[in-house]
């Protein structure tokens, strides 16, 4: 394995950091584990993040920008190969190709020692990167990606304004930039949190296309606007975004099912960056997914209410305990002794199945929201907005991410059915509250 010299310290290992002495601590963390025995062309577990110039990118300046950032991002120059038992990160010094866009965005990363965790695309006026999620995290990515836009407008405009808390070329690489925040905040005697949802969540009942298809609708929104409508209920936007999700879902069921027993509890995942909660400057994986739900069977819900029970469950469960609780629940399951022992493949034959008849079920979608973007002033003139789009699962078949910069609100609804049924209700729903609503397709060409 390639080192690489951080400042005034030992030789660290280049994708593991401090960490480079022990053997065992060239096994991916539990997160990584589980995102790389689920991966496949159905479920690539793969997520886009993708910027909007106001002008056409230069490939070639863009190239050099990437060249030029790349040392400072060592925890990105790394691949996974499979082993017998387990995957192993592994140094990959490659510069990365900047493709040309393709069709459907979101497509199956290969696993492999020679294959980056990612992939650049290029079209006119947009840079996108896809990443393999068992790589990082969107918070981990997004710093990655800023760093490469702002690289690349410091070659094309010749300034070398101040990048503020952005990563430069330049910057010292310090060790927590690598650490396993998981196994930080393992606490071996911490009980695991009993299992709270049972059965299956109502998931959009449509057919899905064809593997390897994959539309996106996106939309657009003020910031302004949706903070001033959030104040009047007196909650934050997150809180807002969510209550609108879980009530789109609660409508969409209840236009399609007219008999009561077909009704069924209403769950979605919102990612928690844990960065957040416990101190930690990890490039790698930590955030985790809380789950938040209504039930139409037991009562009749209208917007506060549904508004009441988020903020009820979010005061609940974002607490350093109730994370910490799953934190211990997945290493435990990631290192009993019959995980140990179990090949690599067969360990991803029963992921897999796990996945599509045990976990996905019991909730019926997922939201991403990165927040509000920003970039060094000098450089924010020159760009018109961000996007994430969040892969898709041939279970819980529609996906939101959500990610804002300066006054626009970019709110992409990722799916493997042919009608945009969630955007058009979430966007109704939006339009009731006087937001004004730009609904458009995510054009790839």
């Amino acid at each position: 394995m390639s080192e690489l010299v951080v400042k005034g310290q030992e030789p660290v290992n280049i994708t593991l950091g401090v960490e480079s002495t022990a053997k065992s601590k060239f096994k991916l963390d539990n997160a990584a584990t589980g995102f790389s025995l689920l991966a496949n062309k159905r479920v690539p577990v793969v997520y886009r993040l993708s910027v909007d110039f106001k002008e056409e990118i230069d490939k070639q300046i863009l190239k050099q920008a990437i060249i030029e950032i790349l040392p400072r991002f060592p925890f990105f120059r790394a691949s996974i190969n499979k082993g017998f038992f387990w995957g192993k990160w592994v140094t990959n010094l490659s510069t990365p190709e900047i493709l040309p866009e393709v069709q459907y965005t979101n497509q199956y990363i290969p696993l492999g020692k020679n294959r980056l965790l990612y992939r650049i695309f290029v079209n006119q006026k947009r840079l996108a990167i896809e990443f393999h999620h068992a790589l990082t995290d969107g918070t981990g990515s997004m710093t990655f990606f800023k760093s490469i836009i702002s690289s690349y407008l410091k070659l094309k405009l010749n300034n070398n304004c101040d990048w503020g808390k952005l990563f430069c070329p330049d910057d010292e690489i310090i060790n927590e930039e690598f650490e396993n925040a998981f196994d930080l905040n393992y606490i071996k005697k911490m009980k695991e949190k009993p299992l709270k949802h049972k059965g299956k969540s109502f998931n959009i009942p449509l057919k899905t296309v064809k593997t390897g298809v994959f539309h996106i609708t996106r939309a657009i929104i003020s910031v302004e606007e949706i903070r001033k409508k959030a104040k009047e209920y007196n909650i934050s936007i997150s809180v807002f975004l969510t209550a609108v999700y879980l009530d789109s879902l609660r409508e969409i069921q209840q236009n399609l099912y007219n008999i009561k027993k077909k009704i069924k509890p209403i769950r979605i995942n919102i990612s928690v960056d844990l960065r957040r909660i416990f101190p930690s400057k990890t490039m790698r994986i930590f955030s985790l997914l809380t789950t938040l739900n209504i039930d139409p069977r037991k009562e009749q819900l209208d917007f506060k209410k549904i508004i009441g029970i988020v903020e009820d469950q979010l005061r609940e469960d974002v607490k350093p305990e109730r994370f910490q609780q799953k934190i211990a629940q997945n290493i435990r399951n990631l290192s009993s002794p019959i995980m140990k022992i179990t090949p690599f493949q067969v360990k991803r034959f029963f992921a897999r199945h796990g996945y599509y008849f045990v976990r996905t079920p019991k909730y019926g979608g997922i939201l991403s929201n990165l927040g509000l973007q920003k970039l060094p002033r000098d450089f924010e003139k020159h760009i018109e907005h961000f996007d994430i789009i969040v892969g898709p699962s041939p279970v819980n078949k529609v996906r939101i991410g959500v990610v804002s910069f300066k006054d626009k609100m970019s709110i992409t609804f990722g799916r493997i059915i042919d009608k945009p049924i969630l955007a058009e209700a979430f966007c109704k729903k939006l339009y009731n509250h006087s937001i004004k609503v730009t609904l458009e397709s995510y054009k790839m060409f």
